[in-house]
Order: structure tokens, then C-alpha cells, then sequence
């Protein structure tokens, strides 16, 4: 038989999975833009609303400093709890001039934030190497069809898999 150990509401509908953090934190993001974070007994820690932007389809990512990062359409956002509770604001948010982000983030060793997003159309995606500390662009890979998230060696390469096969991808861009 099957043991539920807890169920909570959320405040929207999740379609990425949740991320737990150091501390056994859960964290769950709602296509509407809500964060509900849950303490790993079940109970609620905070919930925290998305300034703008279309529905969330992927799954938050946390740095070994607690930051989260969360695509949302055109924008990805960076937060961090303060003090136990919910950010007044984020930290840092990067927003594309053309397309959106379509794909869950991927961090590298070096703190680097690596997320796919579509460019203009159809076979014009472009893998982002993103500064993890304020969101400045480090550089742009454009390959085709890119939906998924890249995977991070241990030495840092980033391996990105398209129609068109598999790249590895040094973190020099």
C-alpha cells in the first residue's frame, strides 16, 4: 500500500517538478508565477508571486547559496528567502529582448546559469550562459531545436542535445 506523508495545495498548477534544497526545503513553481516553498515536514515556509510575465512551465533551480532561479517567459528571475521569508523583490532579473526561455535552468560549478530559450522561431534556439551573481549575459550559443534543459560536467562542459545531435560546450562559450 501506498503512505502519504503529507499533500498540500498549491497556489496554481505545477507542471515542472519540485526542488529541495540543503535544508530539505521544497520548492514548487505554479504556471501562474507563484513559488510555494514547504518546510520538509509539509508545512507551508512562503509562498512567493512572480512580478510579471506569462506561465511558468519549468523547474526552479537552487545555488549552493539559496538563490532560485526561475524562467518565466521572457524573464528569468533570481530570489532568495530573507531571513526565513519570502523576498520583497528579486535579486536580479535577466529579460530577453526577442523569444523566451523554454527550458528549466542548469547551474555550473562556477555559479553560471546555462537555460535555453527560442529566438525568433523554429530552429533559432540559443543555449545562455548567464552570470549566477547579476544576471549579465556571458555569452549566446545558437543551435537548433533546443527544448530541454542542458546537463553540466564535472569539468564544466556543458553538453546541449538538439536535432541536430549533441554539443559539448566549453564554458569559454
Amino acid at each position: 500500500t501506498t503512505n502519504i506523508t503529507w499533500n498540500s495545495a498549491l497556489d496554481g498548477y505545477a507542471w515542472g517538478s519540485p526542488a529541495i534544497d540543503s535544508n530539505g526545503n521544497i520548492y514548487v513553481v505554479t504556471t501562474n508565477g507563484y513559488i510555494d516553498v514547504f518546510n520538509s515536514d509539509g508545512t507551508p515556509r512562503w509562498n512567493y508571486a512572480l512580478p510579471s510575465g506569462g506561465d511558468v512551465w519549468a523547474t526552479p533551480v537552487i545555488g549552493v547559496n539559496g538563490t532560485i532561479y526561475i524562467p518565466r517567459d521572457n524573464i528569468l528571475y533570481a530570489i532568495r528567502e530573507v531571513d526565513g521569508k519570502a523576498p520583497p523583490s528579486p535579486l536580479w532579473t535577466t529579460v530577453l529582448t526577442t523569444g523566451a526561455f523554454i527550458s528549466s535552468a542548469a547551474i555550473g560549478r562556477n555559479g553560471n546559469i546555462y537555460i535555453c530559450s527560442n529566438f525568433t522561431g523554429p530552429e533559432r534556439e540559443i543555449l545562455y550562459s548567464i552570470n549566477g551573481n547579476n544576471g549579465e549575459i556571458n555569452w549566446p550559443f545558437q543551435a537548433r531545436y533546443v527544448y530541454r534543459t542542458p546537463s553540466i560536467g564535472l569539468d564544466g562542459t556543458v553538453y546541449l542535445s538538439t536535432s541536430d545531435g549533441i554539443y559539448a560546450i566549453n564554458d569559454n562559450g
